[in-house]
């Protein structure tokens, strides 16, 4: 009887890998910018990174791309963003249904950040 479960589970887990769109560029400037985004099964991936060039929003939102459709949250989505800076505040990305990623930071303007998020698909 834990076979069957077991089975299942690995024929779901299979059928997921089988449905993978690889990393996919939505952004980039090279050497400088690049926002991936990749869809295994039903588990989109996203991630960026900017080394001095796009800089987030100093005390509101700024968008820096749009996501792909496929690869879009069904409800907002905000996780934080890692900048390099020694000052105190806050740094979020955020991800609206309609795809687009947006930045902030509560102090200043940074070019210097990073994220990572994974998410159900819409």
């Amino acid at each position: 009887m834990d076979e069957i479960p077991l089975q299942l589970r690995l024929r779901d887990s299979v059928s997921q890998r089988l449905d993978d769109t690889g990393w996919v560029r939505c952004y980039f400037v090279d050497g400088k910018i690049d926002v991936r985004q990749r869809r295994v099964g039903s588990t989109v991936h996203v991630h960026g990174w900017c080394s001095g060039h796009e800089a987030t929003g100093a005390g509101d939102y700024r968008a820096i791309t749009t996501l792909d459709e496929g690869f879009r949250p069904d409800v907002e989505l905000t996780a934080p963003l890692a900048i390099l800076s020694d000052a105190d505040g806050s740094n979020l990305v955020r991800v609206q249904p309609d795809g687009q990623v947006l930045l902030y930071s509560s102090r200043a303007a940074y070019t210097y950040w990073s994220f990572v998020l994974a998410y159900p698909a819409a």
